[in-house]
């Protein structure tokens, strides 16, 4: 229908090159939603001014499917009010044929069908992932007019829009994209850059006169520096540094700088167990260790208190906006609540461990780096029989250092003894006459004497007495062996080595659950920073790696101390056969 020689009421035009448009017109112009078809095919449905689409509308692909829904402006979609949205805004108006591919300073969002890619920040802090590039181009499916014939075309439907526009000076550039884009461009093309505020739009063409194969929209403001969400915090640089010395580091963690634990130094072990007496450098080693243990499981519960009190502050701005989950409130308050009585438990565990070290070394344990004391060797090459055979060999020594030098008399079972002679030789005979023979004491070796009568004749020369031996002097003893039972010290060497194998497998196990939520943690974070999770599903996938990070140290540090009483028990040969400290733990402790 006509109206006054225009175009009235409802009709469907034809543009030529198989392009149709079914809309209500009015004076000529078309009103309400237009349909806009090529070859029978619609391909777009929305407003549209000056036979072009224009507004809000859908573009659909050759299969009928819709592939955009959102601004369009002079038959183009509108780039310059896509800048600035969200990442998540992006993914609704593309639909769900999009792919997202992350790059070092952001993602980029795209439709290869619809010929639109867009570039978006890193979520960072509490702002959301924003789109700061876009780029149009030839898409796959050739939608009509998804680009302008000409800059003379796209000039002439800029100026008829509300924004303030001034055109660049043009000419030839280098270009240079955030992402990899499918379209071929010289390496010297040609720019049209048009600047509104706040952001800027560049046609890029093969030379001057040919029409543009890529829009591209910029927000003036830099994009952000990206913290990359994956990468490794202090803690896990420090668990991946003793993996490494331990020989377990095969993926594990995310690398990065390995950052000072704040409850234990840097200085050498070594000289810690060196101001230790030998018979006590094993008991305080394994304070060590346990102190070791001990400071890491409370960096670990530290860091989950902080992200844990972040996440309760956003939970109460949405409880009191009347919008949190009260419930979820709770929860978070409990597990606070958990993680500051665990602190408060590894801390005096910790004073503990730090006194009976420092009574023995006279050195502050805070001074010394701990990581080098844990190591892990293979339990099932150590060689049984000559560790019981040590262990033995110490249990024999230990028996006979514990048996008196000199054992009382009554337990001797000596003939050559000589009896008690004291009372005997301090009081004199009851007789006092002199003629009269005296009383020999007992055992004496002195002849008996009897004095010569006067009136008596001589008397006869006695017969000279058969000579008499002296006893033989008894044959010494051999010293005595000290009894020990063999079989009781060679089941207890079987017993620590069976705990060490296991201990071992407790390692390998919670280093497996460490390396799967430390990837799972990496994946949230990325996923987090592209907008696809919600900030509380990263923090609790953080905390996850940090409780599995500590059950890691103290796998470790179990095993380390499961060595040291099997060192002990050897008298030093477990040390010295793995090289573990041989000059400090591996010699038997003194006597």
């Amino acid at each position: 229908a006509f109206a006054e020689g225009l175009y009235h009421g409802e009709g469907t035009l034809s543009l030529g090159n198989g392009i149709t448009v079914k809309a209500a017109f009015e004076q000529g112009e078309v009103r309400g939603v237009a349909r806009f078809l090529q070859n029978g095919k619609v391909y777009y449905e929305g407003d549209a001014a000056n036979l072009l689409p224009e507004g809000m509308g859908t573009l659909y692909g050759s299969d009928g499917k819709a592939l955009y829904t959102g601004p369009m402006r002079s038959g183009a979609v509108d780039g310059g009010k896509l800048l600035g949205l969200s990442a998540n805004d992006i993914r609704e108006l593309l639909g769900d044929k999009a792919t997202e591919t992350a790059t070092d300073r952001g993602f980029a969002i795209t439709s290869d069908a619809l010929g639109l890619t867009a570039f978006c920040s890193f979520a960072k802090d509490d702002e959301e992932p924003t789109v700061y590039r876009l780029y149009l181009y030839q898409p796959a499916d050739k939608i009509p007019s998804q680009l302008w014939q000409s800059a003379a075309a796209f000039e002439q439907a800029a100026a008829a829009g509300e924004e303030k526009l001034t055109v660049g000076e043009a000419g030839e550039g280098i270009p240079s994209f955030l992402v990899e884009l499918p379209v071929k461009l010289p390496q010297q093309a040609f720019r049209r850059p048009y600047l509104y505020e706040g952001y800027t739009l560049r046609l890029w063409s093969k030379d001057k006169g040919s029409a543009p194969l890529l829009a591209e929209w910029s927000l003036d403001a830099s994009l952000p520096e990206a913290a990359n969400p994956a990468a490794s915090d202090g803690s896990s640089g420090r668990l991946d540094a003793l993996l490494g010395q331990l020989g377990l580091l095969q993926g594990a963690g995310s690398g990065g700088a390995a950052a000072q634990n704040p409850y234990y130094g840097r200085g050498d072990v070594n000289n810690l167990l060196t101001a230790v007496p030998a018979e006590n450098r094993s008991a305080v080693a394994a304070a060590a260790l346990t102190y070791f243990e001990q400071s890491e499981r409370r960096v670990a519960a530290e860091e989950n208190l902080e992200l844990c009190r972040r996440l309760l502050e956003e939970a109460r701005k949405q409880v009191d906006l009347g919008k949190g989950d009260e419930l979820l409130l709770a929860g978070l308050e409990d597990t606070a609540a958990r993680l500051e009585l665990e602190i408060m438990t590894y801390t005096v565990q910790m004073r503990k461990d730090a006194r009976t070290i420092e009574d023995a070394a006279m050195l502050p344990v805070q001074d010394f780096n701990l990581q080098t004391l844990p190591m892990l060797f293979d339990v099932t090459a150590l060689d049984a029989a000559a560790l019981g055979e040590a262990a033995i060999a110490v249990a024999r020594a230990a028996a006979a250092a514990a048996q008196p030098d000199d054992p009382p008399a009554a337990s001797r079972n000596d003939d050559t003894q000589p009896a008690d002679t004291s009372a005997a030789e301090t009081e004199p005979s009851e007789s006092t006459d002199p003629t009269e023979p005296q009383s020999q004491p007992v055992g004496s070796r002195l002849p008996v004497i009897r004095p010569a009568l006067p009136a008596d004749p001589p008397a006869e020369e006695p017969a000279e007495p058969d000579p008499v031996e002296p006893p033989a002097e008894p044959e010494p003893e051999p010293p005595a062996v000290p009894v020990v039972d063999t079989k009781a010290v060679l089941q207890q060497v079987e017993d620590s080595l069976l705990e060490l194998e296991l201990t071992s497998q407790s390692v390998s196990l919670a280093l497996r659950e460490y390396e799967t939520a430390s990837a799972a943690a990496a994946q949230a974070g990325k996923d987090y920073s592209m907008g696809t999770v919600t900030l509380a599903e990263w923090y609790e996938a953080k905390m996850t790696v940090n409780e599995l990070r500590a059950a890691l140290y103290t796998a470790t540090a179990d095993f380390a101390r499961r060595a040291l009483t099997l060192n002990e028990l050897t008298g030093g040969k477990l040390a010295a056969d793995t090289g573990w400290m041989p000059e400090l733990l591996g010699a038997a402790p003194a006597q």
